[in-house]
């Protein structure tokens, strides 16, 4: 996903905040899975925090899949400087 962003964002300036909020949300989301799947587990079972925590990485593929074809003209273009083979190292 970063770099995704990254060439999203290429030439925009803004690289480094979209950097920075994609990694906040994916840190949220680490910190909080196990405190969510814990309180729900205590609460009504183990069976259902796996189900709870399931459905949301089946709702985050069903944005993905919604959305792709938003992303597909950004992905499309190479940046700047870069061949086929990816940025040139000099």
């Amino acid at each position: 996903m970063p770099g995704l962003v990254a060439r999203i964002l290429n030439g925009t300036g803004r690289v480094n905040v979209g950097q920075g909020a994609v990694m906040t949300v994916q840190g949220v989301g680490a910190a909080l899975s196990p405190a969510i799947g814990g309180a729900i587990a205590q609460a009504i079972g183990y069976n259902a925090a796996f189900v709870v925590l399931g459905s949301f990485a089946l709702g985050s593929l069903a944005l993905w899949l919604l959305l792709a074809p938003l992303l597909k003209p950004a992905c499309a273009n190479p940046p700047e400087g870069a061949g086929a083979a990816g940025p040139a190292v000099a």
